[in-house]
């Protein structure tokens, strides 16, 4: 007989998971937080619904897997800055960079995808989705408290 083995969770498969993403971005986008069921998401996948619960426990957690990660796939990129040696060199890298946090947080489906999120943030008991709309490169550059407070005003 055997050792007894623990109980493992099944494995669960990356493009399975790829391909529910895909579809619950265009059924989100197209129908909205509210207008989309994890039904629609699993036949749009051609997966089955615990399929979709497997990968993701609930609609709300896979809504925030799926903004999480578009914006942090916007800002793959555009985390390193250049050193600058000169003023004139400063000027031009920050002028590189926030041109490039221009491009990619005007982009269509990005600002579509933060409309979404809007539009649902008010129905989800998550708040996490103020983060997930965010590109990921503001967040990981910015110190935890300043995520959450303006800085005081001084008096000149």
């Amino acid at each position: 007989m055997p050792p007894h083995q623990p109980h493992t969770a099944p494995r669960l498969s990356p493009a399975k998971r790829a391909v529910i993403l895909e579809a619950a971005e265009q059924l989100f986008l197209r129908s909205g937080y509210l207008g989309t069921s994890i039904d629609e998401i699993a036949a749009a996948a051609r997966v089955s619904k615990p399929t979709v619960y497997r990968h993701f426990g609930s609609k709300e957690d896979l809504f925030i897997v799926l903004v999480t990660d578009i914006t942090t796939r916007a800002g793959d990129g555009i985390h390193d800055l250049p050193a600058a040696q000169t003023v004139d060199e400063l000027e031009e890298v920050l002028t590189g960079w926030a041109t490039q946090q221009l491009k990619t947080v005007l982009t269509p489906r990005l600002m579509q995808m933060r409309r979404l999120v809007t539009t649902a943030s008010s129905r989800l008991r998550n708040n996490m989705l103020t983060r997930a709309a965010a590109p990921a490169c503001c967040w990981s550059r910015c110190p935890a408290p300043a995520r959450h407070r303006q800085a005081p005003r001084t008096a000149r």
